[in-house]
């Protein structure tokens, strides 16, 4: 009688517990613990893009991973970049052909996922005006006799660029 005893004890906790259970959810058992996943671009190395002045180019930003459901991008601040550049934001690429240098600045490239989670990824963009040589004839004709004394070469002048020209020869 004993064991029976108990094991109606038993019986009447379990169902007690179940009603308790009952009433809290509703008579659904209670949903499965959903995570929050965070977008991230995990190791991405540092990003120096250089453009430069007179050429058509194309350079694409790094990708996110992770994030609950599709990511879009963006860049940050707003408008963010040289007139001549347009950031594509389905490649996450930068594309155009730049008409002026502009100095190294800081960009955001800013990875939002479905439920407004945010990673950003700081990258710099500078605008390089280099210098171009004007050579009338393009392969000019250096002949140098070994044991002979070179007294003068002609070499092409270059042009543009920012500030100072230096040469040197490698």
């Amino acid at each position: 009688m004993l064991g029976t005893s108990i094991g109606l004890r038993c019986l009447g906790w379990a169902l007690g517990c179940l009603a308790l259970a009952v009433g809290l959810f509703g008579g659904r058992a209670p949903a499965a613990a959903q995570t929050d996943s965070q977008p991230t671009f995990g190791a991405a190395p540092e990003v120096a893009l250089i453009f430069v002045v007179g050429s058509a180019q194309t350079m694409r930003l790094p990708t996110a991973t992770g994030g609950d459901g599709a990511l879009t991008y963006t860049i940050d601040p707003t408008p963010p970049l040289p007139a001549d550049l347009a950031f594509d934001a389905a490649t996450h690429a930068i594309s155009g052909t730049a008409q002026a240098s502009q100095a190294t600045a800081n960009y955001w490239l800013v990875a939002t996922d479905a439920d407004g989670d945010m990673v950003k990824l700081l990258f710099t963009l500078t605008v390089d005006a280099r210098p171009s040589f004007a050579v009338a004839d393009p392969e000019p004709a250096l002949t140098f006799v070994a044991g002979t004394a070179q007294t003068s070469a002609a070499l092409p002048m270059a042009t543009g660029g920012d500030g100072a020209l230096t040469y040197a020869i490698d």
